[in-house]
This record gives C-alpha cells, structure tokens and sequence, in this order.
C-alpha cells in the first residue's frame, strides 16, 4: 500500500493531513548502500545534504536529520500548515540542521543549493504532468555530481485493478461534497458495487473484489488521497525512464534490492555492452509478470554515453544484517548437517539446507538486526559450520547464497556499524526527537529509520530517558518493578530506540 507524504492541493492535505510515516528506503544510508550496490560512487552519507520534496509534517525527514547530525536537511512541502507542524518539532526537540520551506516544487530554483540525495516519496504520480516535469528536472539540476534521487510512483499493470475503481468512483462521487462526505459516499458505493458482481465469476470480477476488501481496512486518509484526489496518474517504468532521460538523469535501480536484483542477475553479471535501458526492459518485463503496482526508483545524472552495467558490487564492502528469526530453536548439529531449518521474516516462512547458508543466517539473527561486518560473518560461519575460512566462503557464494538472500530481501546490505545502543546503559538514553513522539502518540521512529509500535510501558518509559536517570528511579516513575523495567528497557534496546 502506497503510504505518500506530499501536498498535492493546499485544502485536502489541511483537512486531511497524512499521518507521520517513515520510510526505510529513503534514509540516505540505505540510498547510499543500494547505489553503491549497482556501481555508483554514492556521496558519504553521514556528512550530506538531503531534500524532500514533499516533506508533510517531517515524519521522514526529521527522523534522518536527529541519526545523521553533521547532515543538512531540507523540507519543501505545498502543505503551511504541514510545515508549520514540522516547525513546531523543530524548535521543540533543539534541531539545528533542517530547514523547512512552504513552497510547492515548480518554486524550487538554485537558491537551495545541490543535494548529495534527493528524495520524493509518494508525489510523482499525484500530481499535474508540468508538477511531475518539474520534479525530475529539479533533481537533474540540484543533484551532486555523483548524487542519488529517489522518486516513488505507482506503476502499471499492478495499478490496472485499483484504477478501475478509482475512475468508478470519480464518476458516482460528487466532488461538489467535502472530502469526509465523499468518503463515507465512496465506501458506500464500492460496498453496493462489489454486491452488485458478487456472483459473477471471471479474472476481472475476482481482481475488483479482492481490492474491493483490501480497501476495506485502510484509513480515510489514504482512501481520500489514493483514490478521490484529482490526480492519480500510475506510469510504466519503460515511460518513467524516458521521462528521466530526457531531462539527462538515467535509472539505476530500484531502492528495494529484492526488486532491483530483477534487473541484475548475481549468476549472469551484466550482459556485453548492456547499458541501463537494457535492464530496464528486463525489470519492466517481471512487472509484467508480477503485477507490480509500486515502484521506487533511484535516478542518477546520465552522463554522454555512460551505460550502468548493474554488475552487484562485492559483499564484502558491506555490513550484513537481517529481519529473519529462526522458526524453531536450533542445535549445532542441526546447523551443521544438510537437514532444512525454517525460518521466519516478515510472517514467511523459508527453509535453507546449505550448513554454511544456515550457519551465516543465525549469525545474523543472533544479532538482532545489528549489521555484522561480511569478513565476521565469514569467520563465525566458519567456526560454527567447522569448515575452513576458503570453503566458507566458496559455499556462500554458491547454492543459496548469502548474495541470494540479499536478493530475496531477507539479508539486508548496510554501510555503517549500528549507530544505536545494543543494551540499555545504566542511565539510558532515547534521542530527544524519539522522547517527544512518545509523549505525543503510541509509536516513535527508530534509529533503523522503522516506525515502531510501543506498548504503555515502553511509551511511559521512552520520555525519562535523557541520561538523569538510572534504572531504579525509572521505575519508581513509572511505578513499574525493577524486572519489569529491565525488561521494558531491553526490549527498546532491541528495537533501535536506545542510543546511549
């Protein structure tokens, strides 16, 4: 589900503002990582600039600016009162590396300067075609040299279903009605629609249903901008590519790597003389074949007859990390033998075989999402599958592979060691911008750039740790036991929420 944070029209985003969400693909490092990934010299991430285009109230941005201190962040949004909303943050929490600017993207000039990334999430497909021109040629003339834009769009076949029903209720909602009126008239008539095929049996009828009760369970926030705003225009990526070239930025992947990998095959490398258009036929053929309905592609300055051969950089220049958890409890012998052992991420359940392959995944998990340098990763897979360093490392490449699971989505690429606590100190410490979400609603951005549910004690718990307090008094505060303390503490330690 597409999530955007843009301001299309001043009055529908005052009156329904989108809640705040952060996105992972969009934190510079993860920008940095994926093009270096594809054989971009990426800028250096902790020491850049960054615009959003469509910042909202600063969910995503602010988030960036409290984990990358000595980073310079700027926020345009059409939305004053979004952005007045971000001030208000910015002046409570102390932040000193954001500008924030009520300004619609057609506005942006030189003033504001270059940018090392660039990111646009959720805007490109909402708005006028001059505003769709406008963003891809302020990221072609506000980008570094070797700067990375991000641009998030729906994308055709997989919006074709949803489509359909889009421009059904376009033409039976009035638009004279304000936008709390239309949505209770649009969910009234995809209900009698969806009745209205309910015995009818065919692929169309099946798709229109299926999305019919999918929408059942989004927020009217979502509903309203996805499917009654004036604009909502999905593209292909072969046209959206084409649209990049010609203002001179070239597509180098998509910024999820398990997308991206469809568009460089870690077996294949890059075929002779490839260049990028070669790949983006490929990744628009799995779309087809996919359904995808989503895409978030990385745009770089397409230098005069520059071809990006997506040839997968070396693992061993990245740090290794992992969502998975093991399904069932696993012993030495069972890592070490040629038995399936079945993991879990993200609710999916996958087995591996390859003792190395097994043995490098529980390094990880072990870890608890902490980025594991490649070359330990290597040495602990070694000891535990009790096989030399060179044939570990000939395993892992082979068979399932370390560089498959990156592929997958399951092994995540990182740049950087963790920049948050493993363990709660004696006088914790949450970021300040983390103490003030917490105050103010039931979830917080972590230093994973995810935002995270808290239960009523972590959310009682996160607004006293600013380093005056050791473990006893904060549970006196929260008039909670030391051990049910110790355990709160510990679970937002595990959950990239402590610093210090």
């Amino acid at each position: 589900m597409v999530t955007s944070q843009r301001a299309m029209g001043e009055s529908s985003y005052d009156v329904l503002p989108y809640e705040d969400y952060v996105f992972p693909e969009t934190h510079p490092e993860h920008l940095h990582t994926v093009a270096r990934y594809f054989g971009h010299d990426a800028p250096d991430f902790t020491r850049c600039r960054v615009l959003e285009i469509g910042c909202a109230r600063g969910g995503n941005l602010l988030p960036m600016a409290v984990d990358l201190p000595e980073s310079q962040f700027v926020g345009i949004d059409l939305s004053s009162r979004q952005i007045e909303d971000a001030r208000a943050v910015v002046s409570r929490v102390g932040l000193r590396n954001v500008e924030l600017r009520a300004a619609s993207v057609t506005d942006i000039d030189a003033s504001l300067g270059s940018f090392d990334f660039i990111v646009c999430h959720g805007v490109y497909s909402w708005v006028p075609p001059a505003v769709r021109a406008a963003i891809l040629r302020a990221c072609q003339a506000l980008l570094t040299p070797n700067g990375v834009a991000y641009v998030s769009y729906n994308t055709l076949p997989g919006w074709t279903t949803p489509g359909t029903l889009r421009d059904l209720l376009l033409q039976r909602v009035p638009t004279p009605l304000g936008p709390f009126d239309r949505i209770v008239a649009a969910r009234s008539t995809l209900r009698a629609f969806g009745n209205s095929i309910r015995s009818q049996r065919s692929p169309t009828a099946d798709a229109l249903r299926a999305e019919i009760a999918s929408l059942e369970h989004v927020d009217d926030t979502y509903f309203f901008h996805e499917f009654l705003e004036e604009f909502n225009e999905p593209t292909y990526l072969v046209d959206f590519a084409r649209a990049a070239r010609a203002v001179g930025l070239a597509h180098l992947a998509d910024a999820r790597l398990h997308v991206a990998a469809i568009g460089a095959s870690a077996e294949d490398g890059p075929h002779d003389g490839e260049t990028s258009r070669d790949s983006i036929a490929r990744e628009q053929l799995a779309d087809f074949v996919s359904n995808r309905r989503f895409r978030m592609s990385l745009l770089v300055r397409d230098e005069p007859v520059r071809t990006i051969a997506h040839a997968p950089a070396a693992l061993d220049s990245f740090r290794l990390s992992s969502r998975a958890e093991l399904a069932r409890s696993a012993s030495e012998s069972d890592l070490r033998s040629d038995r399936s052992l079945a993991f879990v991420v993200d609710g999916e359940k996958f087995s591996l075989h390859d003792p190395a392959d097994k043995c490098a995944l529980v390094t990880l998990v072990e870890n608890v999402r902490r980025p594991v340098a490649y070359r330990d990763v290597v040495a602990q897979t070694s000891a535990r599958a009790r096989i030399d360093t060179v044939a570990t490392e000939l395993r892992l490449a082979s068979g399932e592979s370390l560089r498959a699971l990156v592929h997958r989505g399951i092994v995540e690429l990182n740049a950087s060691p963790a920049r948050y606590a493993a363990r709660a100190g004696t006088h914790p410490v949450a970021s300040v911008l983390v103490r003030d979400q917490a105050r103010l609603g039931p979830c917080a951005a972590n230093a994973r750039h995810r935002l995270i549910d808290l239960e009523p004690l972590e959310r009682k718990l996160l607004p006293l740790l600013d380093g005056t307090r050791d473990r006893d008094a904060l549970a006196r505060e929260v008039s909670a036991n030391r051990a049910q303390c110790e355990q709160a503490l510990e679970w937002l330690a595990m959950n990239a929420l402590i610093v210090g």
